[in-house]
Formats: structure tokens, sequence, C-alpha cells
């Protein structure tokens, strides 16, 4: 498990809307493609959290892959 008492949900909330909006602007890719953009995004929009990439990163996957799971794609 990624998450640690040593933080709050306020520290990983930034790490989890940058999971669910990457997913929602690249739904056809898996989060390993998009991982650097994710990043890039993180770090631009972390605000106050405490959480730096490396910590970030699995809250950010889990939110990403959350939603990819829930998504179901209709192939015509």
């Amino acid at each position: 498990p990624y998450y640690s008492s040593t933080y709050t949900y306020e520290d990983y909330a930034p790490a989890y809307r940058v999971g669910y909006e990457g997913y929602r602007m690249h739904p056809d890719k898996t989060f390993e493609e998009v991982e650097t953009r994710l990043q890039d995004d993180y770090i631009a929009q972390r605000g106050s959290s405490r959480l730096d990439w490396i910590d970030a990163r699995h809250a950010t996957r889990s939110a990403f892959n959350r939603l990819a799971h829930r998504t179901v794609h209709i192939v015509h």
C-alpha cells in the first residue's frame, strides 16, 4: 500500500486529482505512456502537498487506473 499516516488527505489530494484528470485527457493511453506528463502536472499543481513525486506517483497511478478499470470502451 502506498498510503502513509505521516501524510494527510490534503497531501494526497493533488496526486489523486492529477491521476483523474490525466486519465480523462488520455483515456486511450496507459499510465506508463503518460507518466512523464503526469509527473510534470503534479509538480506544477501540488501546491502545499508534502509529497514528492516519488511518493505521489503511487496515488496518481491508483487514481488513473481506477478510472481506466471503470470505463467501458465500446468498439464500433
